[in-house]
């Protein structure tokens, strides 16, 4: 703009988007109390896998490098919210102890205001990692989360041959 002689308009900060974020949270919360209250648990936790899944599928790039090599996987993920895991590779199980954590990390969850069923997205999004890393299908086990009243959020993966 400066070269063609137009006026240059300095960047200001948006206080609207903070509006937006809180929005959300509070709508999806109510979305999944309604769900809890008007749907059976077994399609619940389908839709909110699925969240989950297409979150994880949003940001690939970040785990696809590691298709194969699930060792390498764990090393960055302790880099990131898990504080230890292990890979027994005779079961086929990997535990996973999330760092400690005041809140949710998901910016979905908001301050904790949104149910502990919520925690079924953060299944999905392991889900979706661990299949594409692993190559094969795999479940997930919540062993804890913070919606769920503990200081982490805690995973046991078991892949499935």
């Amino acid at each position: 703009a400066m070269l063609s002689g137009q006026h240059v308009h300095a960047a200001v900060a948006d206080d609207k988007e903070d509006w937006q974020v809180g929005f959300m949270q509070k709508r999806l919360a109510h979305l999944v109390d309604f769900m809890n209250t008007h749907m059976d648990e077994a399609t619940q936790l389908t839709m909110l896998e699925e969240m989950g899944r297409f979150c994880a599928s949003q940001h690939k790039e970040g785990y696809e490098k590691f298709t194969g090599n699930t060792e390498a996987f764990l090393k960055d993920l302790e880099g990131q919210f898990i504080e230890k895991s292990t890979f027994d590779k005779e079961k086929q199980t990997i535990s996973m102890l999330g760092k400690k954590q005041e809140k949710c990390v998901c910016a979905f969850a908001g301050e904790n205001s949104i149910s502990q069923n919520f925690c079924n997205c953060s299944r999905g999004y392991m889900k979706e990692m661990f299949t594409v890393v692993t190559g094969k299908p795999v479940e997930i086990t919540l062993d804890e989360t913070v919606l769920r009243g503990s200081d982490r959020c805690s995973f046991t993966v078991q892949i499935i041959a």
